[in-house]
């Protein structure tokens, strides 16, 4: 039984829509919706608006075949037509409000309607006006009411009449050889006027025009003007409106500019009453005539009209087609129905997913149903097609009267053969369309089926089928690129789902897959990432593209640089392999296919982070023939890189990594469609096209995404560690890496401890609170209270594993506490690396600790492990002293140290402040002794103690403490006592070793009665006083004393406490110096011009006196000139203080160096110090020579 027994088409249903020759209501067979009904209402806003400004001519854009057309009749019909004639109809308008508004306008309006279609011959403004004059007088003609309003072709018949003329007609007819082609005779002339012969017209115009006989003829607008005075007067109508069809090859011809511009003044006059209703398939802006406009021509176009467009929407489709089908078996066709829509699951599926967003679905699912044999998805497409491409040979409506692609040839099948017309059929119905598409520009999608129809042709009818419905959905996809209606778009993506809900109750999934399969195995088209199969728009040169690809695959024979150039997605496979993995974990990738060198290499320096747990992942690309052909070689196998690592594995320095193998490689099909997109990606951009490249970007990663998906969805991969191997799958690798592998890379890491392995206190962090509820809680009862929160899970850092506490109320382990706790061990572990570094005076508890942040231990800044070292290092609380300021530890320097222990551990910061000190026995007696023989009230350590006592003495006693050595006690030992007890308070902090300690807490307590005594004893300046009288051959009297020390403490700048031995005599020895030239310089009463008044200015002069002028080049004496200088200047004074007259020689050559004075001011010095020191003249003149 063929379909054409039991359906057929209507008789009535036109496929094309005539303005212009309408049968009789079937303007009424209009299914009325949502988008006409918006049109209506704007329409009768534009005709019943009391504001000049908002009554504006209509412009209606829509594609060819949507029913714009017939919907414009409608409109016509609703405005013009008798109301009673209206009634059957005005209830199929849904929306109240408008139908009110209508009823409203009609009550007191009518519309008096003017129809046009197409170009009518128009080639100038003047045609123009001809036409809408002979379209007014056709309509007025249908009234069959006399009108006085005279045409210009009225005009022209008055003056063909005129007797005055007919001499001069009768010469225009004989040697117009243009008029003579229409006419004979002046009657002829007159009935072809009648009839609205405009070029006629034009040719008589023109005559008259050369023999000065003008007509006075009124403009278009003027006209119109009075034809609608005349509609009122005679209460015809009370408004004008030029439905005009098809108008856009108006605005195609060579004057399409000036007929813009003319049909702008038409459509000015709305605001008299006159409306231009105007419908293309093309928006005004689009449109050439309107590119060519003025700026201000423009503005005035778009302010003259209210735009709007009439798409086919598909509820509306649905009513067409069930109204258009004719059930010639009405049985049968029930019957049919029933079997393959009502009581098919898979195609009320599909009717549901193409309602679910439609207003009234219930009504529409209804009316789809009716449609049958036409499948629901392929009457959706058709109006998707109709609507964005359709052309005046194709429509919807078309393809139902077609016979030879269309429903009707359709309908010659059998009906046990198939059992829907499925939307292969609109692929071949438009396919001429699409080829020929110069805007949208398919022909990326039309080369494909050209150039594979042919292979899949040797398939069967399903392969074909499915291939051009993939076709077609990529030409409707590509038109919704810059929707914004989701589903829409989601309704044409050539996705799988959508090609199985296009063939529902004709081929099963199963069959669709294999054709499917086929198709993305033989690289006809690709299945992407996310099962679409897109093809590519592009104009972009396909041999760039070519060039490009070859240069793209070359860069992933290592497939890890894929994965690295994408770290989100790169981040989804770490996640899963961290998830259950409490600690950091530091991970690598490295390709599988590198040799043995290369991958030993790469992994001996791809670890930095000591107390990460390390983990590779081993990636392979698989069977990848395109990459293979271009590189010329394989990948290494699998097997092979599993051996090498196995082997690997089991030595020293790679023993801690876990190795895991993917086995899901990523494949030709990936890397193709990879290749494929970033190459296209990289052309576009080069080519400036930003859109595209980003475009194709993004289909590039989405072959990234579905390569990582499939290896975390992977059932199998291989875990190598230590010689041994175990395959998982990849989901649960972490759980295995967890509770397998941790234990024993870290196994004395803290999660070995009972029920410690709560993500948030494992988390990198510094937490100074952890840290202080350990130092500053003394028991563990304080401590318990403290451990609230987040912190509470660290309870069970400092219980066994069957939960009683390894520690007592006092914060000490017990007897029992199992030796094999991490707590325990880490604490045992830190007290003997202090053990060892007590040997050492200053040590770096950063450096000394540094072993616990690498296997066994893993410690890093989280709460758990900052509270674990926080109770490991709280004994050491007043035991050890910050280095620097000497301060004894308390808790609270011991919590900022832990801090910073962290800080220096984690990211290399605050080393400087780790350095400690450790106390010993013997310097805690010490400081005892000190504190008790200075009687210091209080002091914080050795450094400490240092300071106070040096201040202390200057402040009692203004002199150093060595003078105390030439008070009266001539002692060795005492004297001895106070060398060390000296160097003691100079020597830097860290720089006291414990040896110093040691020798001086001997010397103090073997001298203790001398050295208090003496320091009782002794006066202010007292030592320093006696040492200055005692200077041998300095004999320095009693009175000049106050005078040398004034002078010491201006020279010797620096705090008396560290005032050297050394340095008091010399200072001495140079005043002695001073005094002498002072003596001499007052004997000498004939001074030269330099001024030398005092010894001061002379030697202010010597040592550093500046003089204006030109400078005096340096000149260097040899050290060993030097030396006899000073010993010369020394004179009698005391030979054997070399080191002094040397110090003097060094600063007086420095001075000399510096003298900027003029070299008549430098020849003046030199006189003057010969002058004053004879002895000088042998050494001048040695230098003279």
């Amino acid at each position: 039984m063929k379909y054409s027994e039991v359906v057929g088409i209507h008789s009535y249903f036109q496929d094309v829509f005539d303005i212009m020759d309408e049968k009789e209501n079937y303007w009424k067979r209009f299914i009325s919706n949502e988008q006409f009904e918006f049109i209506l209402d704007n329409v009768l806003d534009c005709l019943m608006t009391s504001e000049e400004q908002k009554k504006k001519s209509i412009w209606i854009q829509g594609t060819y075949g949507t029913g714009k057309s017939h919907s414009t009749s409608v409109i016509k019909h609703l405005l013009s037509d008798d109301l009673i004639s209206l009634e059957d109809y005005l209830v199929q308008i849904n929306s109240i409000q408008v139908r009110e508004k209508l009823a409203s306008f009609r009550k007191e309006n009518k519309v008096f309607p003017v129809v046009l279609k197409g170009l009518n011959a128009i080639v100038d403004a003047a045609d123009l006006h001809y036409t809408i004059q002979n379209a007014v007088n056709k309509a007025i003609f249908k009234t069959g009411i006399e009108f006085n309003t005279k045409t210009d072709f009225d005009l022209m018949i008055e003056k063909l009449s005129d007797a005055r003329l007919e001499k001069f007609w009768d010469e225009i007819i004989g040697r117009n050889q243009e008029l003579s082609m229409y006419i004979n005779s002046k009657n002829d002339i007159i009935s072809e006027l009648s009839r609205g012969n405009g070029k006629l017209l034009r040719i008589l115009t023109n005559e008259l025009k050369a023999a000065n006989l003008v007509i006075a003829n009124s403009s278009i607008e003027s006209w119109l003007t009075e034809v609608l005075t005349e509609l009122k007067n005679k209460g015809i109508a009370n408004y004008i409106v030029i439905f005009w069809d098809e108008f856009t090859s108006v605005l195609e011809t060579s004057e399409r500019k000036a007929l813009l511009n003319e049909i702008q003044d038409i459509a000015e006059l709305s605001k008299a009453g006159i409306y231009v209703y105007l419908v293309t398939h093309k928006k005004l802006e689009v449109l050439e005539s309107y590119k060519e406009l003025r700026e201000d021509e423009k503005s005035m176009a778009k302010a003259r009209f209210r735009e709007m467009s009439y798409d086919m929407q598909p509820n509306t489709t649905y009513h067409i087609i069930s109204s258009a089908i004719l059930k010639k078996d009405q049985e049968k066709w029930n019957n049919l129905k029933k079997k393959y829509v009502d009581e098919n699951i898979g195609v009320i599926d599909v009717i549901n997913k193409l309602v679910q967003n439609i207003p009234m679905r219930s009504l529409i699912k209804e009316k789809i149903k009716e449609i049958y044999p036409i499948h629901p998805y392929t009457a959706y497409l058709a109006t998707f097609v109709s609507r964005n491409i359709g052309s005046t040979e194709r429509s919807i409506f078309k393809f139902l009267n077609d016979d030879i692609k269309g429903f009707r040839q359709y309908l010659e099948k059998n009906v046990e053969d198939i059992s829907f017309l499925t939307a292969d059929y609109i692929w071949d119905f438009f396919m001429e369309d699409f080829e020929q598409d110069g805007i949208n520009k398919f022909d990326t999608v039309v080369s494909k089926y050209k150039l594979y129809y042919e292979q899949i042709s040797q398939k069967d009818e399903i392969h074909i089928a499915v291939f051009k419905v993939i076709l077609l959905l990529n030409i409707l996809y590509k038109m919704t690129m810059t929707a914004t209606i989701s589903d829409e778009k989601n309704l044409v993506i050539p996705s799988v789902d959508n090609i199985i809900a296009a063939f529902k109750g004709v081929y099963s999934s199963e069959q669709i897959n294999v054709v499917l399969d086929y198709i993305d195995n033989h690289q006809i088209i690709h299945r992407s990432p996310d099962d679409i199969f897109e093809i590519a728009f592009t104009s972009l040169p396909v041999k760039q593209v070519m060039d490009e690809k070859n240069r793209e695959y070359r860069k992933y024979e290592d497939i890890t640089k894929l994965v690295n150039q994408y770290p989100v997605e790169r981040a989804v496979l770490e996640k899963e392999i961290k998830r259950q993995i409490v600690r950091e974990v530091e991970i690598k990738f490295i390709w599988g296919g590198e040799n043995d060198y290369s991958i030993r290499n790469k992994l001996s320096s791809a670890f930095t982070t000591s107390y990460a747990l390390s983990i590779v992942v081993v990636l392979f690309r698989g069977d990848t023939k395109n990459l293979n052909e271009i590189i010329g070689r394989n990948e290494r196998p699998f097997t092979e890189t599993k051996h090498y690592l196995l082997e690997l594995s089991k030595q020293e320095e790679f023993s801690n990594i876990t190795f895991l193998m993917m086995k899901e490689p990523i494949g030709n099909k990936r890397l193709e469609g990879y290749v494929d997109n970033i190459a296209t990606s990289v052309v576009a951009k080069n080519h400036g096209l930003a859109n595209d490249k980003e475009e194709y970007e993004k289909r590039a990663i989405k072959w990234v995404k579905e390569w990582i998906r499939a290896i975390v969805d992977s059932p199998d991969a291989e875990i190598v560690f230590r010689g041994e191997s175990v395959s998982k799958p990849v989901k649960l690798l972490s759980n295995y890496i967890d509770t397998e592998i941790v234990k024993i890379v870290f196994n004395c890491g803290l999660e070995k401890a009972f029920n410690l392995k709560t993500e948030s206190i494992w988390k990198k962090q510094n937490s100074k609170v952890a840290v202080e509820s350990f130092i500053f809680n003394d028991t563990r009862s304080e401590l318990e209270e403290k451990l609230v929160g987040n912190l509470s899970y660290l309870k069970n850092m400092i219980k066994n594993s069957v939960g009683d506490y390894i520690i007592d109320n006092k914060m000490e382990f017990r007897d029992n506490v199992p030796a094999e706790h991490p707590l325990y061990i880490i604490s045992q572990k830190v007290n003997e690396a202090i053990k060892v570094a007590q040997k050492k005076s200053i040590v770096n508890l950063g450096d000394i600790l540094s072993f616990l942040t690498k296997p066994p231990y893993g410690i890093y800044q989280n709460i758990v492990s900052m509270a674990a070292i926080s109770f490991v290092l709280k004994p050491y609380v007043g035991r050890i002293y910050k280095e620097g300021t000497g301060k004894l530890v308390d808790k609270n320097i011991m919590r900022d140290l832990i801090v910073s222990l962290f800080n220096y551990w984690q990211e290399g910061k605050d080393r400087d402040k780790l350095a400690i000190r450790f106390s010993t026995d013997e310097e805690r007696r010490l400081i005892e002794q000190l504190k008790k023989l200075f009687e210091l009230d209080t002091s914080e350590g050795l450094v400490n103690t240092k300071w106070t006592i040096r201040d202390k003495f200057v402040k009692n006693h203004n002199s150093p403490l060595w003078t105390l050595k030439y008070c009266g006690n001539e002692n060795e030992g005492f004297k001895k006592a106070l060398d060390c007890l000296f160097k003691f308070t100079k020597t830097i902090d860290g720089e006291i070793q414990q040896s110093d300690i040691c020798e001086l807490l001997e010397l103090i307590s073997e001298n203790y009665i001398d050295l208090s005594h003496a320091l009782i004893s002794s006066d202010k300046d007292h030592g320093l006083k006696c040492y200055i009288l005692q200077i041998k051959d300095a004999n320095i009297k009693q009175e000049e004393i106050p005078e040398l020390m004034a002078y010491m403490e201006k020279t010797l700048q620096e705090n008396k406490a560290f005032w050297e031995e050394s340095e008091v005599e010399q200072i001495t020895w140079k005043w002695l110096a001073i005094r002498n030239s002072k003596s001499n310089s007052s004997q000498n009463d004939n001074s030269k011009s330099t001024n030398w008044n005092t010894t001061d200015n002379f030697y202010e002069g010597v040592y550093g006196g500046s003089f204006n002028g030109s400078k005096v080049e340096d000149r260097q004496t040899s050290d060993e000139s030097d030396e006899k200088t000073l010993q010369n200047y020394k004179g009698n004074e005391g030979a054997n203080n070399n080191k002094t007259a040397t110090k003097s020689a060094e600063n007086v050559k420095n001075r000399i160096r510096d003298f900027n004075g003029t070299i008549d001011e430098f020849k003046e010095i030199i006189t003057r110090i010969i002058d004053e020191n004879p002895t000088l003249a042998e050494v001048f003149e040695r230098f003279f020579g």
